[in-house]
């Protein structure tokens, strides 16, 4: 359905495996390999879903791809109904991990546009559901680079990516640790590219980045400062708020509800959308889906990017809530 209320099938058996969780499920355990939970092409995703919310993952990229903390709820998250599910091919909604860098690889631009760590599939190290809390922990092992190329960067990390949706208060928790496991001082960057599923996005507003300073992708990195109380899109939109620390929480009057961007370890807030004309450019979107999500994304990119001594972890935290939205 348009609203998003029914879970959208995944086409699973070419993208491995798809994890379905939900709270209601008391002392669910894994049943398949890897400690995951395994769904059949057949079966789609559709199963779980209820008064417990519901949390769907990808086994590629430790992808987030869908949470609905009410199953008579549209879902917090978007996903595009042209999403490709292929191996190595990055999926287009949800919560796409990019890591270690954003954008353009600055080392080799002939690397893939946001890192390698959501085109890689990532070892299931934990999965649970009980009556409060379903939860997934992911983990890239240090050669997750290798397949691209990236020697120098394949000794350097080693991540975790860890999902949990509470039921009450109902939020999603989303943390991506990563730990220097190399000899030298290393930087990287990172960024938690939240798709958030909206009614029009022409009716979306953003609050809480009144005052930082930001670069304007659409005009050559130009540094600007937000001067709006709550940010209304018009037209095409890639900015990056720098020095950015503070809570988000985008209004939706066609959805009745705020969600809520709350985060921790970052720097960056990252707000985007193609709005039309570059959106029908994009093979992966749907001809009108770039009305149905806003990207508020918890980073720390460019000169905000992580800098981890030898041994130090470095951890960036994002949880997102629903609530009614206030006349």
């Amino acid at each position: 359905m348009a609203d998003g209320i029914t879970p959208r099938p995944v086409p699973v058996a070419r993208v491995a495996e798809v994890i379905v969780l939900s709270p209601r499920e008391r002392g669910a355990r894994p049943q398949g390999p890897g400690g995951a939970f395994p769904l059949s092409a057949d079966r789609g995703t559709n199963e779980g879903a209820g008064a417990g919310g519901e949390l769907r993952a990808l086994h590629q990229g430790a992808q987030v791809i869908s949470w609905r903390p009410d199953g008579n709820e549209p879902d917090v998250l978007f996903l595009s109904e042209a999403a490709r599910f292929e191996p190595g091919r990055p999926v287009r909604g949800g919560v796409p991990i990019c890591f270690p860098w954003f954008g353009p690889s600055r080392e080799n631009p002939a690397w893939p546009q946001h890192g390698y760590a959501r085109l890689r599939e990532w070892r299931v190290e934990s999965a649970r559901a009980d009556a409060h809390q379903a939860r997934v922990v992911f983990f890239l092992p240090p050669s997750a680079g290798a397949a691209f190329g990236a020697p120098p960067l394949e000794a350097r990390f080693e991540v975790v990516a860890r999902a949990a949706a509470s039921r009450s208060p109902a939020s999603l928790a989303l943390t991506l640790a990563v730990r220097n496991v190399g000899a030298e001082r290393v930087a990287y960057e990172a960024a938690l590219h939240t798709y958030l599923r909206v009614s029009d996005v022409a009716a979306a507003r953003v609050r809480g980045l009144s005052g930082a300073a930001y670069l304007d992708k659409t005009e050559a990195m130009r540094q600007r400062r937000e001067t709006a109380g709550a940010l209304a899109l018009t037209a095409e939109t890639d900015r990056v708020y720098q020095g950015h620390t503070g809570d988000c929480a985008l209004d939706d009057p066609g959805y009745g509800r705020t969600l809520v961007v709350a985060k921790q370890g970052s720097l960056s807030t990252v707000v985007w959308n193609p709005w039309e004309t570059k959106a029908a450019a994009i093979p992966d979107l749907a001809p009108g889906e770039w009305r149905r999500f806003l990207c508020v994304e918890t980073a720390n990119v460019g000169e905000e990017r992580v800098r981890l001594d030898p041994g130090a972890t470095h951890r960036m935290r994002v949880a997102l809530t629903s609530r009614p939205l206030e006349d």
